[in-house]
C-alpha cells in the first residue's frame, strides 16, 4: 500500500537542552492557585487576615483567625467546623 504523507508546513526547533525522553512520565506541575480552597489540615491563614472560610456543612463565612480560633462578625456554630479557607481577592482600584 502506498500512503500519502503530507510534508510538514513548519518545523519544531526545540531550545538547547530540551529533552524529549521521559516527557510523558513527568508529572504536570500546576502553578500555585491564589484563590483556591486550602484545607485547614495543610495550613492556616495568618492571624487577623480576612479570609473566606467554609464549614463541613457547606456554610461560607467571612472569617479570620485570632488566638488560635476562628472568628467572624456573625457568631456561628460553623466556626468550630471550618474545613477549608481561601484568601480574599484584592479590592479593585478606585479611580
Amino acid at each position: 500500500m502506498n500512503y500519502y504523507t503530507p510534508k510538514p508546513t513548519s518545523t519544531f526547533n526545540p531550545p538547547p537542552g530540551f529533552d524529549f525522553d521521559g516527557m510523558e512520565s513527568r508529572p504536570l506541575r500546576r502553578p500555585p492557585c491564589e484563590h483556591c480552597w486550602i484545607p485547614v489540615s495543610e495550613r492556616l491563614p495568618e492571624d487577623y487576615a480576612d479570609v473566606l472560610a467554609i464549614a463541613d456543612n457547606g456554610q461560607k463565612l467571612l472569617a479570620w483567625r485570632e488566638d488560635g480560633r476562628w472568628q467572624s462578625l456573625v457568631n456561628s456554630p460553623e466556626l468550630d467546623s471550618v474545613t477549608h479557607w481561601m484568601p480574599l481577592p484584592e479590592p479593585p482600584e478606585v479611580k
